[in-house]
């Protein structure tokens, strides 16, 4: 059996496995601003009509360089980032152990804690996986990579490929069943080939190389 299939398999698994009171206060999570158009992102030294992107961002553009850690950045990176923050903050509060047992944010909170508690985590190392690891080494046909596949599926893990129910782009009014190919470890192909990428790739070779060992496929 493809060692490079079942390994993906294996890692699938490891990687799906990413408020202040004691109630939490929802009001959080409104937004403090309705506006959707700020005229001082534009430049407008530009006529729109020479380049009409430069004329509506540049100013924006210019004060919000893309960050080091990021393939790319705007707008809805900065909203991506603030909504982080807010969902951060309501778990910490819902995770607080002095918050009331029936608080309706408490399994929330129960399930936030255990993600952190890295010292139980690393305790447990792979066992709470192992069943699964297990079913992956006996495949040896294909069907039973469709079984695998499946059934990881069913867990929350995105194996190989996504899966799911969202907006039709061409039909905005409507919800479709949507099926896309899996993507890149890494952010983009220039990533893989650029030089000044050097040191990203052999950081994400020591991960990968680190993992395949927690796998047990040190010698793959």
């Amino acid at each position: 059996m493809n060692k490079i299939l079942l390994t993906t398999l294996g890692l699938s698994i490891l990687i799906g496995c990413k408020v202040v009171d004691k109630t939490v206060d929802e009001s959080i999570i409104e937004s403090s601003s309705s506006a959707t158009i700020d005229l001082d992102y534009m430049n407008i030294a530009v006529q729109p009509q020479d380049d009409f992107f430069e004329f509506a961002n540049g100013t924006w553009v210019k004060n919000n360089p893309v960050p080091k850690s990021e393939s790319r950045w705007g707008s809805f990176n900065e909203l991506n980032q603030a909504n982080m923050i807010k969902l951060t903050a309501i778990l910490d509060a819902a995770a607080d152990p002095t918050s009331l047992k029936e608080n309706k944010y408490q399994i929330l909170g129960n399930y936030f804690a255990s993600f952190k508690d890295m010292t139980l985590r690393n305790e447990l190392g792979l066992g709470p996986i192992q069943d699964q690891l297990e079913a992956i080494e006996k495949i040896n046909s294909k069907g039973q990579i469709v079984d695998i596949v499946a059934e990881q599926h069913r867990n929350g893990i995105g194996s190989l490929f996504s899966f799911g129910v969202g907006q039709d782009m061409k039909s905005v009014d409507n919800n479709i069943v949507s099926l896309g190919q899996g993507g890149l470890g890494l952010p983009n192909k220039g990533y893989y080939l650029n030089d000044d990428k050097e040191e990203i790739r052999g950081n994400y070779r020591d991960y990968i190389s680190k993992v395949m060992e927690m796998l047990g496929k040190k010698d793959s």
